[in-house]
């Protein structure tokens, strides 16, 4: 699937986000992000 290692990524980053207490805006733009990618792969993988 294509955009998986970016994924993997912004999940390190979300998870460096929410242990550094980091503004909550970063986090949810961070989780919006990472859900369209997911939302993607489900797509991907329905075809």
């Amino acid at each position: 699937m294509m955009g998986m290692t970016e994924t993997k990524d912004l999940s390190l980053k979300l998870e460096f986000l929410c242990r550094d207490g980091s503004d909550s805006m970063l986090i949810r733009d961070a989780i919006a992000v990472l859900i369209s990618h997911i939302l993607k792969a489900l797509i991907e993988l329905e075809k």
